[in-house]
């Protein structure tokens, strides 16, 4: 619980630097610390942080679309901060600290650890909004174009 809060208040921060609305700020912050708190599960239950990644940035972006729709906003103004709490910050640090040290080997470990993570993270936000946008059609053409 503690770490739900630490990655609400930190997404809040980020969403006020990107000068996100401010009527944006706590649903962003709301989803940030669910994203943080999905990954923290899937990483504490052994899980590749690859996989981890991609199952919090899925649920970073259905969130991202719902409250996208419900405030009449962009998504991105959503997804953008909540993404921030799990990228793979240190990781990338402790990279380029391996090529300073010219320890090509790990360096090469740890940049590969990056890139799955960061693929896991795009395409979890690209089917969160390729799904949205099939199910807001469908349910715009069950309707006679209304309600989307």
């Amino acid at each position: 619980m503690e770490e739900l809060l630490y990655a609400f208040f930190a997404t809040i921060g980020f969403a006020v630097v990107f000068r996100a609305p401010f009527r944006a700020i706590i649903p962003a912050g709301l989803i940030g610390g669910v994203g943080w708190s999905i990954y923290a599960q899937f990483e504490q239950s052994g899980m590749e942080l690859a996989v981890a990644a991609f199952f919090s940035a899925l649920a970073i972006g259905i969130f991202g679309e719902i409250f996208a729709k419900q405030l009449k906003m962009p998504a991105t103004t959503f997804v953008v901060p909540g993404i921030v709490t799990i990228v793979p910050g240190y990781a990338i640090y402790q990279s380029v600290l391996y090529l300073i040290r010219r320890e090509t080997t790990a360096a090469s470990v740890e940049a590969a650890n990056v890139a799955l993570i960061g693929v896991g993270i795009a395409v979890g936000i690209l089917m969160a909004s390729s799904v949205s946008r099939v199910i807001l059609r469908r349910f715009r053409d069950t309707n006679g174009g209304f309600g989307a």
